[in-house]
């Protein structure tokens, strides 16, 4: 698939997204939507839009019109308006606002201000990525992360780059680029293992009336373990599907299940963040109270163990 092509395969791919209510909704002149839409600009031939998963630019002469509505982000205009910058509690309940609807561009600015009122909480060091140095906090670097295809390597190039869209709204992970000098993304990067299946639906019908046409469908599992995510892999399953008729439609099926499950990815990151920062958390010295406590226990599991051995040798002889 060459790069002229994939502006039109992002557009194309959002047609499927079903509109939300209450927010500013984009109609195309082939049907379709791109819900909670947020206008950019408009230069030139293409409109620049925002969506709560990614940016993107549409042709003008594919836009039929714009319907003006409250969306998440004027929502979450008004909302920061009403709070101060030195409210941390209050910018910390927005930021948490702000992950669950999805606006990671905006989550990470307000962790940065919940930091800058209270330069102690934890909570949001955590979430930005930062860990424990001393008394103070250390920002670790962005995750380096490799994608690692599984059986079929035909979408790769699909996978690395809807998940380069995705990294481009976070400050804590980027992707491996390869450029063919280099030995590889270096110690402490992951792996994603990729695998891609595909796969076609035929048309629908009820009492001979047909109510969905034949689609192309793929399901995509991201799988990553070892190091510090420890040995159960970590995983996240995928699907999309597009209408069979469209050109490259396995592709737009790809596109359309991260397009579908953008707020499902950025939950499935957040857990290796949390993992990465978790692994590198200096370990809590024990208080003399929890040593005590330790002790108790190790001295009765000794106990036990020595009335068990006890009852063993004292038992009747067959």
């Amino acid at each position: 698939m060459t790069s002229a092509y994939r502006p039109i395969v992002l557009i194309v791919s959002l047609l499927l997204i079903p509109a939300a209510a209450s927010a500013d909704t984009v109609r195309l002149k082939t049907g379709g939507l791109i819900p909670q839409a947020q206008i950019l600009s408009e230069d030139g031939d293409t409109v620049m839009l925002r969506t709560p998963g990614s940016r993107m630019g549409v042709p003008k002469d594919m836009i039929a019109g714009i319907e003006k509505a409250e969306s998440v982000f004027d929502t979450y205009a008004k909302t920061r308006k009403g709070i101060k910058d030195k409210d941390a509690p209050g910018l910390f309940k927005l930021a948490q606002w702000c992950k669950d609807n999805g606006l990671r561009e905006e989550l990470h600015g307000t962790l940065c201000k919940v930091i800058e009122a209270d330069p102690d909480h934890s909570a949001a060091r955590r979430l930005l990525g930062h860990v424990r140095k001393g008394e103070g906090w250390e920002e670790l670097p962005p995750l380096v992360v490799k994608v690692r295809m599984v059986g079929e390597k035909e979408f790769q190039e699909d996978v690395e780059q809807q998940l380069g869209i995705i990294f481009e709204t976070r400050k804590d992970l980027e992707l491996f680029q390869d450029d063919g000098e280099s030995d590889g993304p270096g110690p402490g990067a992951v792996s994603f293992e990729t695998k891609v299946d595909t796969g076609k639906t035929a048309t629908a019908k009820f009492y001979g009336q047909t109510i969905r046409g034949p689609t192309v469908w793929v399901e995509m599992k991201l799988s990553v373990q070892g190091g510090f995510l420890g040995r159960t892999p970590t995983s996240i399953d995928i699907q999309g599907e597009v209408s069979s008729g469209l050109p490259g439609g396995e592709h737009l099926a790809l596109i359309d299940g991260f397009n579908r499950n953008h707020k499902k990815i950025h939950d499935f990151l957040d857990t290796i963040i949390e993992k990465r920062v978790a692994s590198r958390e200096p370990k809590t010295e024990k208080t003399d109270k929890t040593q005590k406590g330790d002790k108790k226990k190790a001295e009765k599991k000794v106990e036990k163990k020595a009335e068990k051995v006890q009852k063993t040798v004292s038992g009747p002889i067959a």
